[in-house]
């Protein structure tokens, strides 16, 4: 069924046993957002992690995606292959993603320590 209300069009679903309206998709959507992004430890913040990766070509790009991503908890990254720099916000530690970045054959270092050394 549709209906009008104020000039917008609004799709309005009613379910077949008590004939009541149905959650609009959005609502639905809504929820589910802060459904998903609930965090038990609401006191635990995202570290940034920034690191001085050696970025040679798209295959070293690749797997160090591929291996970010395989964390948890993670709620961006970036590759700046300008810098060098590999960026990781989310419930990780340096030493975690410098760890996993080794496994593959990557060294990596704190990006604090290269920019100390350079000034």
């Amino acid at each position: 069924m549709i209906s009008t209300q104020k000039g917008e069009v609004k799709l309005v679903s009613r379910c077949e046993e008590s004939n009541s309206p149905l959650l609009h998709p959005l609502k639905i959507l809504s929820f589910l957002h802060k459904f998903l992004s609930f965090s038990p430890h609401p006191s635990t913040m995202a570290n940034v992690v920034e690191l001085k990766v050696g970025l040679h070509c798209e295959e070293c790009i690749k797997k160090i995606l591929k291996t970010i991503k395989k964390f948890e908890d993670i709620e961006a990254y970036d590759v700046d292959t300008k810098l060098n720099k590999v960026t990781v916000t989310g419930n990780v530690t340096n030493e975690e993603v410098i760890k996993a970045l080794h496994k593959i054959g990557k060294q990596a270092t704190n990006w604090e320590q290269v920019s100390n050394i350079s000034h």
